[in-house]
């Protein structure tokens, strides 16, 4: 409450050493003390002060819990320039808990670049005020995209020997027109993954994009994040619809930075981007064709439809994953009638079926018999070859017994040969040995002699009778009859003869 006065705008007397810890107020007023509050405060303890110099203000230290940061604005300090929104902080000011230190390094006024992390300060409330703030989250399947409210200009991105170097950084740069390296405001090429940051707020601001594939649908029952209406359109042949449909998306991290500086985020993506899109995609094609063919053709037409959306997003970075048509509502009258027509249809189709099935059973019976027959046809042909090798063997065989018969035959014909050359020959000895026996009974006898004895050998041997048993003699009358009865009588008498028993021999 006492000692020199403030220099014009300064808020807070300047720090002293030795005056231990306001406790020698002579040598605080002595080596230039100032009055008012002072930069210097008193730590948790005990002191004897005397209160008439000095008045002692109690504060709560600042904490700053788990997963909460400490925003700092420092209430003097070098003036901040206009186009500064967040101050750059100096070091060595043990995390402002010493202010004269901040000051002499050329802290400025204002909200300070760098943050506190949970723990416990004590920092001077006149000095300094914190705000607390949560720690920046991001999950997981998400990316954090910075956007920088401080750094260089973006345009000394364009220049200097980094850009002459690499002459496609100054293409990018035209290109993305704020996404840019670390160091410079604008939107930062780099993301944060999944994890708890220390971020200002003030300093920078925080986009969280989700780098999973998340899906949009225009559906009256969808349990999607982002969901509209069904699409309410007219086919080329004037009848209403309602078509539903289901695009699912993703966006690569190192493409997040460039969807936010082309849409801002991804909700913008879904309501000003996708939505529009796609209505008029859809729109566009059910008015070109009919309603049932747009429901026969459905598959073609979802083709379609996914290879324009994925044209149209692609210049936003935005990858495409699939795009459906889960369901399309036609007209009940329209319904009914293609429901009649489909089921002629499928009447004629199923006779059709019931024909080409009874010509195919037909084919099948024919192809069965042919088989069948064929089996017989291969049987007789097998019976064939068995039957030639038969007659083959057969023949063969005849062969053989021929040529055994011809060998036993010239075998047996050598030795009839030899048999009746030897006969012969005995013959031929008898007959010559015969006609000299007849030449010399002839030379014995005569040639008359000779023949009267072999008639006579051949009478005895062929057992003739020149003899009669009974001789009958007499004249011409009754004498003649009564000869020839005795003859008969004389032959009754031997016939009734009983036979004469051979006699006994010795």
């Amino acid at each position: 409450m006492d000692g020199a006065p403030l220099k014009v705008g300064q808020l807070l007397g300047r720090s002293l050493e030795s005056h231990d810890n306001f406790q020698k107020p002579d040598f605080f007023l002595k080596n230039g003390g100032e009055k008012g509050p002072q930069i210097d405060f008193l730590r948790p303890g005990s002191y004897n002060i005397n209160t008439e110099i000095f008045r002692v203000e109690i504060f709560e230290a600042i904490k700053i819990m788990e997963n909460e940061i400490g925003i700092v604005e420092a209430k003097d300090g070098v003036q901040m320039s206009r186009d500064e929104v967040v101050v750059k902080t100096p070091d060595g000011h043990n995390h402002f808990q010493d202010g004269q230190k901040f000051l002499d390094q050329g802290g400025k006024r204002g909200p300070q670049e760098t943050p506190l992390t949970p723990g416990t300060y004590y920092i001077n409330p006149y000095l300094f005020s914190v705000t607390k703030r949560q720690q920046t989250r991001v999950n997981q399947g998400e990316v954090a995209v910075i956007i920088s409210n401080i750094g260089k200009d973006p345009e000394e991105y364009l220049v200097g020997d980094v850009s002459a170097a690499v002459p496609s950084i100054k293409e990018e740069y035209m290109r993305t027109k704020h996404v840019v390296p670390k160091g410079f405001r604008g939107i930062q090429k780099d993301v944060l993954g999944p994890g708890y940051y220390n971020i200002n707020p003030l300093a920078y601001t925080v986009v969280i994009v989700p780098t999973i594939t998340r899906s949009v649908d225009w559906s009256g029952q969808s349990d999607s994040s982002a969901s509209f209406d069904p699409f309410q359109v007219v086919s080329f042949d004037g009848f209403p619809m309602q078509v539903e449909v289901r695009c699912q998306y993703r966006i690569l991290p190192e493409n997040a930075p460039y969807v936010v500086q082309k849409i801002g985020s991804v909700d913008e993506l879904e309501q000003n981007v996708i939505h529009p899109q796609i209505d008029g995609i859809f729109r566009a094609q059910v008015s070109r064709v009919p309603a049932i063919a747009y429901q026969q053709n459905r598959a073609e037409e979802q083709k379609s439809a996914e290879e324009a959306v994925r044209a149209d997003l692609s210049k936003y970075r935005v990858e495409v994953v699939s795009v459906m048509i889960t369901n399309i509502h036609l007209p009940e009258a329209l319904m009914k009638t293609t429901q009649q027509k489909n089921l002629a249809e499928q009447e004629k189709s199923m006779f059709d079926a019931k024909k080409d099935a009874e010509q195919r059973r037909i084919e099948f019976e024919k192809t069965k018999a042919e088989a069948d027959s064929q089996v017989k046809i291969i049987t007789a042909e097998a019976g064939i070859k068995v039957a030639q090798h038969e007659a083959r063997q057969t023949e063969e065989r005849a062969k053989g017994d021929a040529a055994r018969v011809r060998m036993l035959a010239e075998a047996e014909a050598s030795k009839t040969k030899q048999i009746g050359d030897a006969e012969a020959a005995i013959v031929q000895a008898k007959g010559e040995a015969q006609a000299k026996a007849y030449r010399d009974q002839v030379s014995a006898l005569s040639a008359q002699g000779v023949t009267s004895v072999e008639i006579m050998k051949a009478i005895a041997s062929a057992g003739l009778k020149i003899t009669p048993d009974v001789q009958v003699s007499g004249g011409g009358g009754s004498g003649g009859e009564s000869g020839l009865v005795q003859l008969l009588l004389a032959d009754l008498v031997q016939r009734r003869q009983p036979p004469k028993s051979p006699e006994p021999t010795a």
